[in-house]
């Protein structure tokens, strides 16, 4: 029940950053360059990952593990 808790907290808050970011043109992947021009035009936030992180270091007591999630992630 508390992991259940804490994936809609962690899902709501990103949609509030990700408004937040899109709305600051922060943290924003922008669409400028040529090779990038064929994709939507849309602004896409970056954010999402660093929650992904901030979760499985949190959630996660496995040392292995989070070193596995963190070396895939950089």
């Amino acid at each position: 029940m508390f992991l259940i808790l804490i994936i809609i907290s962690n899902l709501v808050l990103l949609i509030s950053l990700n408004k937040f970011f899109i709305s600051k043109n922060y943290l924003v992947d922008k669409k400028d360059l040529i090779h990038k021009s064929f994709t939507s035009k849309e602004l896409v936030p970056i954010s999402g990952g660093f929650l992904i992180i901030f979760n499985i270091f949190f959630l996660n007591n496995n040392l292995l593990e989070k070193f596995f999630f963190l070396l895939i992630f950089f």
